[in-house]
């Protein structure tokens, strides 16, 4: 709740409330040592009268909306792809948490860039039985990925290298790394656990599907 201001993102301008509280607080204290005035930095929280489909339908679905800023509900990554794979013949060492998936797979027989091709799974939740999740287009990669999480050193990788070895995006020509994905409406609020199991139920036919 309070005052709805709006803030330029991107190309978009988004409304939300500004946070102006400990969140703020701590970020800022975080980028202190690498931004030179950080009074200028605010958190902005979404309004509730904040709608927006999430882009990995086209065209959108009721239901199905983004998490804000992201362009999809859940960033997936494939473990493998980066440490068997990008690692394997990248200079600057990746982890994962240098691209903040919202959710990691692994496992044997997900080997590298399997997620490029998947595009329904079931995963075999705890608390709510079986829950579909879609890999709905590939996710591109922005500029923060060559920040280091440590230090806040900017590094040309991996950009360079997902530009040369990824697929890029049709609409904007953007590197990829990872899928967008959602679960459909009626899963919301369904809680995946770590090490919850899951089965690849069928493949991608066309770039957005």
């Amino acid at each position: 709740d309070g005052h709805i201001v709006t803030a330029k993102f991107g190309n978009e301008m988004l409304e939300g409330v500004l946070e102006n509280g400990p969140i703020t607080a701590h970020v800022r204290e975080c980028l202190k040592h690498f931004e030179k005035d950080v009074a200028t930095i605010g958190v902005l929280l979404r309004s509730p009268s904040f709608k927006r489909f999430s882009d990995t339908r086209d065209p959108g679905q009721a239901g199905i909306e983004t998490l804000y800023t992201d362009g999809a509900q859940i960033h997936v990554m494939n473990r493998r792809t980066i440490e068997e794979w990008q690692n394997a013949s990248i200079q600057r060492r990746m982890t994962m948490a240098s691209y903040r998936a919202g959710l990691e797979i692994g496992g044997d027989d997900m080997p590298p860039n399997i997620e490029d091709l998947i595009y329904e799974i079931r995963i075999q939740t705890q608390e709510h039985g079986t829950v579909p999740m879609h890999f709905t287009s590939l996710t591109p990669r922005c500029l923060v990925t060559q920040r280091d999480l440590r230090t806040g050193a900017v590094n040309a990788e991996p950009k360079n290298w997902n530009r040369t070895h990824r697929p890029l995006r049709p609409c904007d020509n953007n590197a990829t790394m990872g899928a967008n994905a959602d679960v459909p409406p009626e899963a919301n609020g369904v809680v995946i656990r770590v090490n919850d199991t899951f089965t690849v139920v069928s493949e991608k036919t066309q770039w957005r599907q």
